[in-house]
Parts: C-alpha cells; structure tokens; sequence
C-alpha cells in the first residue's frame, strides 16, 4: 500500500540536556494513550543516544542517526527513529537528542526507516518542525522527500541492507545452523535479548534463512 493511504502522523519527541524527555510536536494530533506510549519508548532510547554518542559527535554540526525500532498500539504501528544531535549543532542548541515517529497502519520497517531518516536529518538541520511538516505532506501528496521516493523504493534491497545474513551468521556463529535447521522444519524459535533494535533486526533477517523453502 502506499504511503499516502497508510501514514497517520507524525511527531517528534526531544530530550533536553538536563535529561528531561517530551512529546515537542505533533501532526496532525496526538492523543494521551499514543502520548504516553512515545514518550515510555522513546525516553530509554534518547538517554542512550545522548549519552553514548555525546563525546563522540562534540564537534558534528548536525548529529548521527541511531537505530530504528517499531511498536504497536492498538490498531497502528508506531516507528521511532532516534537521532544524536551534534554538539556544534547551532539549530538545536538546548536538544541533545531527538526522535522522528511515524505512525501508520502499514508495516513495513525499512521504508519507515528511510522516511524517518529524511525527516530526521531536515529537523536537525533547520531545527524547527516545519521542515518535518513539510516532509510529510510531501510523502502524503508526491509520495517522495528529500533522497527518499516511494517509486523507486526498493523494499527487498532496503530488507537486506537492513539486515544482512552474513550480521546473523557473525552473531550466532555455527549455531546459526541450528537456527536454519529449525525454520526449514518449520519450527518454533523463541527469539529475546535486553537490545530491542538488536532483537527485532533479528526477526528481520529470520526469514532470510529460508528464502528458497
């Protein structure tokens, strides 16, 4: 489905450099359940980013990307792409990091993914939400923005640029046979960690094992 009949909104949450974390805005609305639920996930993931990333990006002038994770409320996927925000960033001087979110009825990840980071590095650059405002409305009307276009996305190859085989293969080492054993005999696996981006990045790459069944 495309974008203009499955996108929802958008907002951006902040997490200021005394560690406080807000919803800052919303488009078109945004109701207390989808406030409160942004705002639990969101603030674990901002603390990392700044926190990790702060030494690292002193002297950036707009930040860095982190890592795209997803969630569902009710009847709606929600995606949340944090960004670090550069220490020499002059458009957000009082944010330390931030994170673009989407919320749509479609799930598909790695589009998500390419929206939010165009989203993601136009709010870091000119540092106010009309620029992400701008972008949505261009997704919803002309179905591109920025580097990305719906047209010429390409979900396969954006699937296994998210998560490559050979990342599984590394992480698992020759158990990963026991993983492919068991997918091919179409068994159940349980999959957990304490890293969200790092569990669901696995279930992405899952399927992947057995692309030819």
């Amino acid at each position: 489905m495309a974008c203009c009949e499955t996108l929802e909104g958008v907002h951006i949450a902040e997490r200021d450099h005394n560690g406080d974390v807000m919803l800052a805005w919303s488009y078109p609305g945004c109701d207390a359940a989808l406030d409160a639920h942004v705002l639990r996930r969101c603030a674990p993931e901002l603390e990392r980013d700044a926190a990790g990333l702060a030494a690292a990006l002193k002297h950036e002038v707009v930040g860095a990307v982190g890592s795209m994770f997803w969630t569902r409320l009710q009847a709606h996927w929600v995606y949340v792409l944090p960004f670090a925000v550069g220490g020499a960033n002059a458009a957000l001087p009082q944010v330390a990091a931030f994170a673009i979110v989407l919320q749509s009825k479609q799930f598909d990840p790695e589009k998500h993914a390419a929206i939010c980071s165009e989203m993601a590095k136009a709010y870091a650059s000119a540092g106010t939400p009309l620029k992400v405002l701008e972008g949505y409305l261009s997704i919803m009307t002309l179905s591109s923005f920025g580097g990305f276009s719906e047209n010429r996305f390409a979900v396969e190859d954006a699937k296994r640029g998210a998560a490559p085989i050979g990342w599984l293969i590394e992480l698992f080492g020759v158990e990963v046979v026991l993983l492919w054993t068991a997918l091919l005999l179409k068994k159940r696996v349980v999959v957990y960690s304490n890293k969200l981006t790092e569990l669901q990045r696995c279930l992405r790459v899952l399927p992947a094992l057995v692309c030819h069944r």
